[in-house]
């Protein structure tokens, strides 16, 4: 059986069993919610793995409502700051899981894609459908006396790169004509410091919410 359709059966499980303990206490506004966070959570995982978009947010905002029931039936967090202390919290989730699984996709997707050829930017496309001078950039490549040329999955409108122009492009060794676009490391570290830096501020508003308490 293949791993999506594995996740798929996981997924619905999951769901199941959260509705029927969803139902058994749907009397305790504060349980519900508890249970629906953590359903939340498996299912957001679950996504994650699968490679959807929506997993990291969901699984974000689902965890810190678990948190957040949490702390509030032990009486460390007062229901004023509950609510605040929940968006921010996701917020935090959010950046530090977003970095966690771009990490975790880079090393998978380098192990995937080990051998590394030289490409040639041939040509430039402008997007038809855009007002500004957006581009698509087409880059070719020899492997073994075979020629392929591949699009790249990035669109650029400054810093557009010119024809006859390099980059080390990595391919499935496997299959040369499956191949995959590294993100730019010069972005990739800014991101990773913005990231850690608005998740510090994040983390410090949550410690002065349970110390307001």
């Amino acid at each position: 059986m293949k791993k999506e359709n594995i996740l798929d059966i996981l997924s619905f499980i999951i769901v199941i069993v959260g509705v029927v303990l969803f139902v058994i206490y749907k009397n305790n506004m504060t349980i519900s919610l508890t249970i629906i966070g953590c359903v939340g959570v498996l299912f957001g995982i679950s996504s994650i793995v699968k490679g959807e978009q929506y997993g990291v947010p969901l699984t974000a905002i689902c965890l810190m409502l678990s948190v957040t029931m949490a702390l509030y039936m032990t009486k460390i967090l007062n229901r004023d700051n509950a609510v605040t202390f929940m968006i921010v919290g996701s917020f935090v989730i959010f950046l530090l899981l977003s970095a966690f699984v771009t990490y975790i996709t880079r090393i998978i997707c380098l192990k995937k894609y080990s051998k590394t050829v030289e490409a040639t930017v041939v040509d430039l496309k402008k997007n038809p459908n855009t007002k500004k001078e957006f581009y698509n950039v087409i880059y070719e490549y020899s492997v073994e006396d075979n020629t392929y040329q591949i699009e790249s999955p990035f669109i650029y409108e400054k810093k557009v790169p010119s024809i006859g122009s390099t980059i080390d492009l990595h391919l499935n060794p496997v299959d040369f004509g499956d191949a995959w676009f590294d993100w730019d490391k010069v972005k990739l570290i800014k991101n990773y410091v913005y990231e850690l830096i608005f998740s510090a501020i994040g983390i410090a508003i949550l410690i002065l919410l349970l110390i307001k308490r």
